[in-house]
């Protein structure tokens, strides 16, 4: 990968990262106070109603914020006028989210009635129908704002949100708000998300309306092309959720709940790969536009080397340590989801090129692979369903169905990009490798000494034994250690070259 390409990869990288570093580190916090906080059926109310809002700002953003990324991104490579594109993408979001929330509203009894089991909780119907139209602007400005390069605005974004609706939430639930308060979490998150990122999006690029045709005909290449993209989220939702929804019908909420708790300390680790994606995307959109394939190929390369070292470890040393995990971040009363984490953490291992690979698929216009790939692991996956829910209960069963969606999608995605993309695969084989030894020995420490306060000694001595693996194996070279540590934050950059010099082969 060329010079330049290193550069914004790692400036892009290193601001998205430290942004949800901070934030999930705020998140992390304040979730301790919330779970303790509120009974495992107030979590499963809370949780139900965050599949609302979520479903919400999928559907009013049409697929278009995502594609907004490529299209912006290309127009700058391009040297063309991007203004259109972000006013079309505004717009856009901004029809559709004042109708779903329309219908929420209308609707909100009987949908309270079929999911929360009765109407006592249509106020956070209200609250969700803010919630979308609220958390659905910020993502449409974050994906501009990705689409500029403006990583330092979205790392900022991201922070002053988490910090405005965690705080507030976490006030709330100590006042005994209980579900309530845990859902103005998402409802404070998202209008102080949007308020920061559109002025940054308005001193960035200012979207422009006079010229309205050039809008109208921006909207329309953007809903083409997201269409795809969109059935393709609806899918991809439909698979993270449908555990979800199942559960809704044979379970209590309280089983929803620890259910709930164990997919949130899975979506923590998450983030190192979709950031790393995220930050890829506009590039891949800068050299497709330019027509230079062969530097998105070698990106594809180097960055894949990376998430084989990063992601692997951490998902499959979350497996290991799953109940003391989930103590330290929920409580003992969550201690029986670990049966869960384990599977998610288990199977997360695998999914480290995912967002990059899909984001790919989406550079390249090739809608119609990512939505089959997604559709195909969906299918597969459910298909299981009916053989593994009756023998394993619904929680292990969902969990196990969810894993193996996760497996298969990785597998389709590497049938997709294999002409598009040079994915690093002896490198992921070896990070496995290394993460697999790693995990098998901090369990085995785990069952000689047991204790949630011993976590950090567990953390330590994985990391100690995973770092002698990455140089028994040779995964790394001083000259990757410089790079890497480019794509962190400038605090944690001297300490990744230091732990780098005594790992590096």
């Amino acid at each position: 990968m060329a010079e330049d390409a290193v550069a914004r990869v790692a400036r892009g990288s290193s601001l998205l990262l430290l942004g949800q570093l901070i934030s999930n580190l705020i998140a992390i916090g304040a979730f301790m106070f919330i779970a303790r906080g509120i009974s495992r059926a107030e979590m499963g109310i809370a949780t139900i109603t965050n599949l609302l809002i979520t479903l919400g700002v999928i559907l009013s953003g049409a697929g278009v914020p995502i594609s907004s990324i490529r299209f912006i991104s290309e127009s700058i490579g391009a040297g063309s006028d991007y203004r259109p594109l972000i006013a079309a993408s505004i717009l856009t979001r901004a029809v559709l989210a004042a109708l779903y929330s329309a219908i929420l509203v209308a609707f909100a009894n009987q949908i309270a009635l079929l999911l929360l089991g009765s109407t006592s909780n249509v106020e956070l119907l209200y609250l969700a129908a803010i919630g979308v139209v609220a958390t659905g602007f910020a993502s449409t400005f974050y994906n501009a704002l990705i689409g500029l390069n403006r990583m330092l605005a979205v790392c900022l974004s991201y922070v002053f949100s988490a910090l405005v609706g965690y705080s507030v939430s976490v006030l709330l639930v100590i006042e005994g708000w209980g579900a309530t308060g845990y859902v103005l979490c998402w409802v404070a998150s998202g209008l102080a998300g949007s308020l920061i990122s559109g002025i940054s999006l308005a001193r960035a690029a200012s979207p422009s309306l006079n010229d309205l045709e050039e809008v109208a005909k921006a909207m329309r290449t953007l809903i083409a092309f997201s269409v795809p993209v969109l059935i393709t989220n609806l899918a991809a939702y439909a698979f993270n959720c449908f555990d979800m929804f199942v559960l809704v019908s044979l379970a209590s909420q309280e089983e929803l709940g620890m259910y709930s708790v164990a997919k949130k300390a899975y979506s923590v680790i998450t983030m190192i790969p979709l950031n790393v994606a995220m930050a890829l995307f506009p590039y891949y959109g800068e050299r497709y536009g330019r027509e230079e394939l062969g530097a998105i190929r070698a990106a594809t390369a180097t960055v894949s080397r990376y998430l084989s070292l990063l992601y692997p470890p951490i998902a499959l040393g979350l497996s290991a340590l799953a109940e003391p995990v989930l103590v330290v971040f929920a409580g003992e009363k969550y201690a029986g989801s670990a049966p869960m984490l384990m599977i998610f953490g288990f199977f997360g291992a695998l999914t480290a090129f995912v967002p990059m690979m899909g984001y790919l698929l989406i550079t390249y216009k090739k809608t119609r692979r990512y939505m089959v790939a997604n559709l195909a692991s969906i299918a597969c996956a459910l298909s299981l369903a009916p053989l593994l829910i009756p023998r394993l209960g619904a929680l292990i069963g969902m969990a196990l169905v969810r894993g193996l969606a996760l497996a298969l999608l990785l597998a389709f995605y590497t049938l997709s990009t294999r002409d598009l993309a040079s994915a690093d695969y002896r490198a992921f084989a070896k990070g496995l490798i290394g993460s697999v030894i790693m995990a098998l020995s901090v369990y085995l420490l785990q069952t000689q000494l047991h204790g949630p306060l011993l976590l950090p000694l567990y953390v330590l001595v994985g990391a100690a034994i995973y770092g002698l693996c990455v140089r028994v194996l040779r995964m790394l070279s001083y000259d990757d250690v410089i790079l890497l540590a480019h794509v962190f934050p400038k605090p944690i950059e001297r300490f990744v070259l230091l732990i780098g010099k005594l790992v590096a082969s």
